[in-house]
Parts: structure tokens; C-alpha cells; sequence
């Protein structure tokens, strides 16, 4: 597998896994592990806008 997931993307997906309860976290982490690119997680960032996080985990 050749996995090419930015540090942009990983760092978005941790401030969102945060905040996930234990079930979407599950799913979230099944998903990062054999997603190839960026796109394949898009959606974990449509669904949970970083600008929409609580106040403690948004990027400043």
C-alpha cells in the first residue's frame, strides 16, 4: 500500500477525531488506515467543518 496522506490532512483529521464519539472514531480510524490519498478522507472534513469544531480543538 502506498499511502500518501499529506500532514495537512492528518493534522485536520486529528483535531476531528477529537471530538468523534467512539463508534464514528472507530470508523474514522478503519478508514485512514487504507485510504491511498488526501480525497478518500475529504469527507470526514465536509461532514465535520474544522471552523465548526468547539473552540479548544480549532487551528487558530
Amino acid at each position: 500500500m502506498n499511502n500518501m496522506i499529506s500532514a495537512e490532512m492528518s493534522h485536520a483529521l486529528a483535531l476531528i477525531a477529537q471530538t468523534l464519539p467512539p463508534s464514528k472514531l472507530d470508523k474514522l480510524q478503519k478508514e485512514y488506515i487504507k485510504a491511498e490519498e488526501d480525497e478518500e478522507l475529504a469527507h470526514w472534513i465536509k461532514e465535520y467543518p474544522l471552523n465548526k469544531l468547539p473552540p479548544r480543538y480549532r487551528v487558530v
